[in-house]
């Protein structure tokens, strides 16, 4: 065998250390102590990797506070000791050994051996002075919150009260507990405040909504919207913001660029794809997917409340708003869209929904209004497309009426959104 083998280079070690390890064996020791096994937390490639629709319900986690899909989380959940812990299952993929490690049926058993005889020289080590308590564990690393967020903390769905942070698990004072997800948002939508598995839109819907937005083409209901916040503002700093309905985030994300003004910013979506993407548009926002119904917030803690383009929950607003902050709601016009209305409906509908009795209703009053109009032309069939689906009527349009519209040519429409200012009214809240 040559000099150079390392294998049997090692085994004349061992033998020039065995009576060495002889003797120390026959010394009296004390047994050594075990470390503390440090927690391994589970990671979110557990759950993920099979389908949703998959996954039996014994493997969705009980926790009646939140949203049973956790898979994304990186933390336990403390809240439930007796809950299971889920297993790492990757489908799919076969890993094999590279040929360079596989050994042979001899040298594997020698191997054993050898590491056998190294445990016990290790256990009849003596200990020295000083180290026979166990090691502690070490703790898990804290997100430290940033000050905006520890004094306007997220609310507990189903108790409403205050939710502290302690590494990436949030747990009010009964106990229940969320975790932040890897993307770093946290979900706050209780099971029972969903009328489908997974409510609002859907990974392709907001994918569209984000091509489309990216590209600038409502850049001007983008620049209205942030004026008319940083006018109602005024001289103010540090105020707090809550965008319900946010979507994938782009017109959330342009608020907290572009009006210093602002101090904590919340984004809101029932759909939690919505609010996964959102979270690549900026990490100094507060994203966390809830229901706008009863916003997870501190009552009146909010001096902006911003929602575009989505049904009024009075309600909600009422509960999240401060005493003198204001809310805005974008909603379209008679002429919005009316070029591609044409082209895939047979009979066009010549009326178009307003907030403002809704809103007079709840005890608000208009103190601003404005209406962006104007025109554009998609670059291609494949914006073209984007924008159908990051409408309501994509829900109504025939597959065949869809293809028709790939297939021909762009075209100018336009434009056509109002914007409303409302706070309340005197005497109101």
């Amino acid at each position: 065998m040559s000099s150079n083998d390392p294998w049997a280079k090692h085994k004349a070690r061992e033998a020039e250390s065995a009576p060495a390890k002889t003797a120390q064996a026959a010394a009296p020791s004390a047994a050594e102590t075990p470390a503390t096994e440090a927690t391994v937390s589970e990671t979110a490639v557990s759950e993920s990797a099979r389908p949703e629709s998959a996954r039996p319900e014994s493997a969705q986690p009980e926790r009646a506070t939140q949203d049973p899909a956790a898979e994304e989380t990186s933390a336990p959940h403390a809240a439930d000791p007796e809950q299971p812990r889920a297993t790492l299952s990757v489908s799919g993929q076969v890993r094999t050994k590279p040929s360079g490690l596989w050994q042979g049926k001899d040298k594997q058993s020698q191997t054993k051996q050898s590491q056998t005889k190294q445990s016990q020289a290790k256990q009849s080590r003596p200990r020295q002075a000083g180290t026979d308590k166990p090691r502690p564990k070490q703790p898990a690393p804290s997100r430290s919150l940033p000050i905006s967020d520890q004094l306007n903390p997220l609310t507990c769905p189903k108790c409403h009260q205050p939710l502290e942070a302690a590494g990436r698990n949030w747990r009010c004072a009964d106990g229940h507990s969320y975790d932040t997800a890897k993307q770093g948002y946290v979900n706050l939508l209780l099971v029972d405040q969903k009328k489908s598995k997974q409510p609002g839109d859907d990974m392709d819907m907001v994918r569209a909504r984000a091509d489309f937005l990216d590209d600038g083409y409502y850049q001007p209901i983008a620049d209205a919207l942030n004026a008319m916040i940083a006018g109602q503002l005024g001289d103010a700093s540090d105020q707090t913001l809550l965008d319900i309905g946010c979507g994938d985030g782009w017109y959330t994300a342009r608020m907290a660029e572009q009006i210093p003004a602002l101090g904590q910013i919340t984004g809101l979506d029932i759909s939690r794809d919505a609010v996964r993407y959102a979270t690549r548009r900026s990490k100094n926002i507060r994203w966390i997917v809830a229901s706008g119904a009863r916003p997870p917030l501190l009552p009146h803690s909010q001096n902006a409340i911003i929602t575009l383009f989505t049904p009024l929950m009075p309600q909600g607003l009422e509960h999240a708003l401060a005493a003198d902050g204001f809310i805005i709601t974008a909603s379209t016009g008679l002429s919005h869209l009316s070029e591609l209305r044409e082209r895939i409906y047979t009979d066009v509908r010549e009326e178009f929904w307003s907030p403002v009795s809704q809103m007079q209703e709840a005890g608000f009053v208009c103190v601003a209004e404005q209406t962006v109009n104007f025109r554009f032309r998609p670059a291609d069939s494949d914006t073209l497309i984007d924008l159908l689906n990051m409408t309501p009527h994509r829900w109504k349009v025939a597959p065949q009426t869809v293809a028709a519209l790939r297939a021909q040519d762009t075209f100018d429409m336009e434009a056509d959104v109002t914007l409303h200012c409302f706070r309340r009214s005197e005497g109101h809240g």
